[in-house]
């Protein structure tokens, strides 16, 4: 016996074929760079398109990029990011924790990064659960050394 669905059935074309609601991804990742001297921006080289991209993506909310070295918006805006939707907050190393986990847990960005040389299994959970409670992506670089 035929299916009477199968047999009254439309082709439809991907694009007009429903689409599940777009999932926001919170959570930490850490993400291991191969040192190449001491041009921080060429050590993100790999990186910085990918940055780019999430840079259009946030929906009214930050990318906040904690750093503890100069980060010029020139150097951000070769790489096309949106620069209206990008912070870069500058900080001492001592204070690049509690910057880090206050932007990840208030809510106001949607992908905070940070450099961050060395995390315990504490801070990674610490960072991840922060990043669930301001439902935001956490993106962690850190030199191989």
């Amino acid at each position: 016996m035929a299916n009477p669905v199968a047999k009254n059935a439309h082709p439809v074309s991907p694009a007009t074929q429903p689409q599940p609601p777009e999932k926001k991804s919170s959570g930490l990742t850490e993400i291991v760079l191969p040192v190449s001297g001491s041009d921080f921006i060429g050590n993100f080289e790999m990186v910085l398109p990918m940055l780019a991209h999430l840079s259009h993506q946030t929906q009214n909310r930050w990318l906040t990029w904690i750093t503890t070295t100069e980060i010029s918006k020139a150097d951000l805006s070769t790489y096309g990011f949106q620069l209206q939707n990008v912070q870069v907050v500058r900080v001492n190393q001592k204070d690049v924790s509690w910057v880090l986990w206050e932007a990840l847990s208030n809510g106001t960005s949607s992908t905070v990064v940070a450099n961050v040389e060395h995390l315990s299994k504490l801070d990674f959970d610490n960072f991840d659960s922060a990043c669930r409670q301001g439902n935001c992506r956490g993106l962690i670089f850190r030199s191989r050394h």
